[in-house]
Formats: structure tokens, C-alpha cells, sequence
């Protein structure tokens, strides 16, 4: 089965990364769009580049860097799973797991006590439990 990218925000002229700067879809780990570069470096969905590098008599021109190129230079990419790699975000992820962490430690399963003294410490939480057991009770009485 193909992976496709979730397609993003088109910024630039090359874009973030994650989709083919031709069509703007997101491009596939297998089939007819599948990721793929020309020997510049530049990657597109390898349908998309067929089709412009067709237009051409002899050799084509790289739609970014205008570099020529043919069909024969096209190299299909191999991948389980297709992500843009950025800095920035990769540290906001490690932010969230450590964060997520923490929280996970903040509520390791508590003893009953530990339960009944943190609602019992919470008049809030208190009303809105006391709010929802007559609820249920009121549902049951109803028949």
C-alpha cells in the first residue's frame, strides 16, 4: 500500500518539502507518483516528471534549475515511509515527549487514597461528580 504525505501548505517555489512542486499533490512510496529525482537532486512525483521530461526533444530541463536532464537520469526513491525532515519541528516533538512524559509520571496510577484525597481536595470536581451520580440516578429511577 502507498504512503502518501498529507499534503501541506505550498510555500515558495519549492515548497516544504512534502509534496511535487509539479502538480502540488503529495507523492507516494510506490505507483504511478512515486517519489523520485532527477540527477540535479531535485524530487518530484515520478509521473509528474515523465509527462515534463516527454515534452522535450533529446534531452529536458529540470523545472527548478533548469539543469538538463532525460528520462533515463530520472532515479525512482525508495521509501517505507516519506517525511520532510525539519529541524524546527523535530525539536517541538522532542519538546512534546518529554513534556508527555512528565505528565505521565505526574499521573502514575495512584493508590485509592491518593484518588479519594486529591477529588476530595477538589470542591469543584466534587460538585460535578455529585452532579452526574444524581444524573444516574434520576435515569435509573425512570423507567
Amino acid at each position: 500500500m502507498a504512503i502518501q504525505i498529507v499534503w501541506s501548505m505550498f510555500r515558495g517555489a519549492e515548497g516544504d518539502g512534502s509534496i511535487c512542486p509539479i502538480c502540488l499533490e503529495g507523492w507516494t512510496s510506490s505507483g504511478e507518483h512515486q517519489m523520485c529525482c532527477l540527477p540535479c537532486g531535485h524530487i518530484y512525483g515520478l509521473s509528474c516528471i515523465n509527462k515534463w521530461l516527454q515534452r522535450f526533444r533529446g534531452p529536458g530541463k529540470c523545472p527548478q534549475c533548469k539543469n538538463l536532464c532525460t528520462l533515463k537520469g530520472v532515479r525512482v526513491l525508495y521509501a517505507s515511509r516519506l517525511c520532510a525532515a525539519d529541524e524546527e519541528l523535530h525539536e517541538r516533538v522532542r519538546a512534546l515527549e518529554a513534556k508527555c512524559a512528565d505528565l505521565e509520571q505526574k499521573v502514575a496510577p495512584l493508590t485509592p487514597e491518593e484518588l479519594i484525597d486529591q477529588i476530595c481536595s477538589n470542591p469543584t470536581l466534587v460538585q460535578r461528580l455529585a452532579a452526574a451520580l444524581a444524573e444516574l440516578n434520576q435515569q435509573q429511577a425512570v423507567p
